[in-house]
């Protein structure tokens, strides 16, 4: 009974052994399968580094000003009889914009006049009597006085005549017109916006590091989101008095053509001034790079790669400078000639196989690089 147990216990040891070392062979066999897979490659699109000239530069932004601005509003209180403007219309200096009902000063300077001649007359008439011996001179002197003061309110009723029309104080553009005629107005009364056109000013700051670069009548250029990619030619006009002790820039005055009335006050400006010759700098899309904490990173392929075919990249640390538009300048880390890795950089790893796709790849255009506001 025990030999046949034992030969029984032997027999299922045996059978169990015959089965675990099958199982241990699938698991090696597949073990070794998945070891042999690699993954697939990474399509990238690649770029070769190349040296461009870029102007030396400083950007700001700021905002767009008209030269003369002023609410245009009214002196004297009265009836509106005439609006001889509509909203948005040219006007120019000395031209009657609105005009208030003046019939009563009208009336008021006649009656001046009338007491003018008179007084004249009478002074007339005492010269005469005095050279003859027959009045005082004190009574000369009094009609005298008189005609002065009579003189006096006829140039005061002609200037509250002034006040009932509302003149343009230089050439511009009306805003939005807020007076109709047979309207009653009071004095202050908001009538219309005016504003010069053509030059027009922008007004931006720069940090006090960058100060002693900029000088009077620099020339400037000028972009703003109505006119994309265009940019308008001025030059630095003035200076502010002092720095902004909050953020220790100063404030600077540009003056430029406002482009057939295109620009128009209020707009957000980025403004851009050349403070030297072009400089050459290694140049990479910004998209190149990949960002870390511990520093930026590109990827470099092993040899020179054209579309479609593939290579195998490594990391390399970077120092970076200067941006323009979607590029940045490399300091430090790479040299002219490298193939670089411009899209899809931040998917690989060190030794991981790229398949060059050019579809999506960055422009290499320099005349995209655009001053950074950043």
């Amino acid at each position: 009974m025990m030999r046949r147990m034992l030969i029984m216990l032997g027999f299922f040891i045996a059978v169990v052994a015959i089965l675990g070392g099958y199982k241990a062979m699938q698991i090696k066999a597949m073990i070794k399968k998945f070891s042999a897979m690699k993954p697939p490659p990474v399509h990238v699109s690649v770029t070769t580094l190349q040296e461009q000239f870029w102007p030396q530069t400083i950007s700001a932004v700021g905002s767009l000003r008209a030269l003369h601005a002023v609410d245009l509003g009214t002196e004297a209180p009265g009836l509106v009889t005439q609006v001889d403007i509509q909203s948005g219309m040219y006007v120019h200096k000395g031209q009657i914009l609105v005009q208030l009902d003046d019939r009563q000063e009208q009336a008021q300077i006649e009656q001046i006049k009338a007491a003018v001649a008179l007084a004249q007359a009478n002074v007339r008439r005492d010269q005469m009597q005095v050279a003859a011996h027959a009045l005082a001179t004190a009574q000369l002197e009094s009609d005298k006085a008189i005609l002065d003061e009579q003189k006096a309110q006829l140039v005061a009723e002609k200037v509250a005549v002034d006040k009932k029309a509302i003149r343009a104080p230089f050439d511009g553009r009306i805003g939005i017109v807020t007076v109709n005629p047979g309207q009653f107005v009071n004095s202050g009364d908001h009538i219309a916006h005016l504003q010069s056109v053509d030059p027009i000013l922008v007004d931006f700051s720069l940090p006090q590091s960058q100060i002693p670069a900029v000088h009077l009548n620099d020339p400037i250029d000028v972009e703003v989101d109505a006119l994309p990619g265009q940019k308008q030619k001025g030059k630095v006009l003035a200076f502010d008095s002092d720095v902004d002790q909050v953020t220790r820039n100063l404030m600077v005055e540009g003056s430029l053509p406002s482009d057939q009335g295109r620009l128009i006050p209020g707009m957000f400006a980025r403004v851009s001034i050349e403070t030297g010759k072009p400089v050459q700098w290694l140049t990479l899309p910004q998209t190149a790079v990949v960002y870390h904490p511990y520093g930026n990173v590109v990827f470099v392929t092993d040899h020179p790669v054209h579309q479609g075919e593939q290579a195998k990249v490594h990391q390399v640390f970077v120092k970076l400078g200067a941006t323009q538009g979607d590029r940045v300048a490399v300091l430090q880390g790479i040299k002219q000639g490298e193939t670089v890795v411009t899209l899809g950089g931040q998917l690989l790893k060190n030794a991981d196989t790229i398949e060059v796709d050019q579809t999506h790849a960055p422009s290499q255009d320099p005349s995209l690089a655009a001053p950074n506001e950043e």
